[in-house]
């Protein structure tokens, strides 16, 4: 009866449960350490919306939960109600500790980001570009991913400097991206002196 009462489909929770996994979904979107949202910046306004519709759906099923625990809590505290099952408070408990944002991302840094890490290729992520830059005056976009430097495969940002390593001012180099080749004149970086294309680039595991 107790779990019943708690996690009963209703319009209350449904909202509560709506603005809880928008405000996370902001939260997430902001964070400059999310780059998949560069690569999403690239892809047709369908997909995009898609994207957030399917993945604020998949936060509401997760946050569900903590929803109703909140909502239970809440209401057994500022109303004057009959006594409330013991097993009722277990299971809101339950529910507000096992299943927050919180708990939820120290399961993601400590089990799925290590994993993720520890993969051999990742992508290599134009987030910015620098104010002279040769890659962004060939048409490339923030978002691309870079996949080749002169046939050179490019797993990781170790990959993408050492593409660059014998490269000097003005020389020619062939870069393809997940959406394009380009071909593009580097320039020399002031402070040490190395080749480069203008760009600011990150590391994105696990795509």
């Amino acid at each position: 009866m107790g779990f019943n009462e708690i996690f009963k489909l209703n319009k209350s929770k449904i909202v509560i449960d709506f603005l809880i996994s928008a405000l996370m979904a902001i939260v997430i979107f902001i964070n400059p350490n999310f780059l998949y949202k560069f690569v999403l910046l690239t892809k047709p306004i369908y997909w995009q919306i898609g994207w957030i519709l399917i993945n604020l759906f998949v936060s509401m099923i997760i946050y569900y939960p903590l929803s109703c625990g909140l909502l239970f809590v809440y209401g057994r505290l500022t109303r004057k109600k009959k006594k409330t099952k013991k097993n009722s408070w277990y299971f809101a408990i339950a529910a507000i500790l096992l299943l927050n944002p919180l708990t939820f991302s120290l399961i993601y840094d400590q089990i799925i980001s290590n994993k993720i890490t520890n993969a051999e290729d990742c992508n290599v992520i134009i987030t910015e570009f620098a104010n002279e830059s040769p890659a962004e005056s060939a048409g490339m976009q923030v978002g691309e991913i870079i996949t080749e430097v002169n046939g050179y495969k490019i797993n990781n940002l170790d990959s993408l400097a050492q593409s660059l390593a014998d490269k000097r001012a003005r020389d020619s180099i062939i870069v393809k991206t997940n959406l394009k080749e380009y071909e593009i004149v580097t320039i020399i970086e002031p402070n040490s002196g190395r080749a480069m294309l203008g760009i600011k680039v990150g590391e994105l595991c696990g795509l």
